[in-house]
């Protein structure tokens, strides 16, 4: 599992664009470390990829959410 930062760097987004993602419902943690940090499996480094691009092409945040459900 890998901690938001590192899932941003990977993506090239910041961690404030995931917490947003998460608000938004298009992705969520799968868990918490004791410390209480957001812990992400390598998967989500696929799955913010495609957001970033979506919205390259110009999809919405809600778009995006109804594609990801």
């Amino acid at each position: 599992y890998i901690t938001i930062s590192s899932l941003a760097e990977q993506v090239g987004i910041s961690p404030r664009t995931i917490k947003h993602w998460e608000e938004k419902g298009i992705i969520e943690s799968e868990m918490r470390s004791a410390g209480g940090f957001r812990l992400y499996s390598q998967i989500y480094v696929f799955m913010c990829k495609l957001v970033k691009d979506l919205q390259n092409f110009n999809y919405t945040l809600e778009e995006i959410k109804t594609i990801s459900d």
